[in-house]
């Protein structure tokens, strides 16, 4: 094959390695993300939680309200525990599809440079002229997913900072009653 024939197929293998790689870690990044966000809302359910103190009028006595409270503790651990080994296997399963889909791809193009003759370097190069373009389109596409699977992250790892934070500043406030507005007279005017 020509070096031009060549090239083109290593680009068209390249872009293609790029866009799997892109949405590789624009999934692991968006598992890591829900993680992180579930994380946070069961950290901000256990605040809320344990914000029930003994001060606090309620319908259960209080060995009933401390088993309640270390049940609840108790599931929030296990959700989590399920949760982080769960993303981990979604994980190990996006990364052995990603080897497994650029390992193909490699297969193919050294394949395709293996054999030499005119007629499929003419299909090849056709192949190529339609499929470059979208390739690369398609991997600008994956690399703008990922970052913004990126944001998505950072937005839930600072979710889980302001409820880590507002953990660590739970003040108790007792509030107090609303004023009522005066009520007004009924003051007519004589006619």
């Amino acid at each position: 094959m020509t070096k031009q024939t060549l090239s083109t197929i290593e680009n068209l293998a390249a872009a293609n390695t790029r866009m799997v790689e892109s949405y590789n870690a624009a999934a692991k990044t968006l598992a890591t993300a829900y993680c992180k966000g579930v994380q946070g809302a069961l950290a901000r359910a256990a605040a809320r939680r344990s914000a029930l103190r003994a001060d606090r009028p309620s319908m259960l006595s209080e060995q009933a309200r401390e088993q309640w409270l270390q049940t609840s503790v108790k599931w929030n651990d296990m959700v989590q525990q399920r949760l982080q080994a769960g993303t981990q296997s979604a994980i190990t399963v996006m990364d052995r599809v990603a080897v497994a889909a650029t390992s193909g791809i490699d297969a193919a193009t050294q394949r395709v440079v293996m054999i030499d003759s005119p007629a499929v370097r003419q299909f090849v190069d056709g192949v190529v002229a339609l499929q470059l373009p979208v390739a690369q389109l398609s991997a600008q596409l994956a690399d703008k997913v990922a970052a913004g699977a990126q944001r998505l992250e950072e937005r839930a790892e600072a979710f889980v900072a302001k409820v880590e934070q507002a953990q660590a500043d739970v003040v108790d406030v007792v509030a107090k009653p609303a004023k009522r507005p005066a009520a007004r007279r009924n003051t007519r005017k004589a006619a």
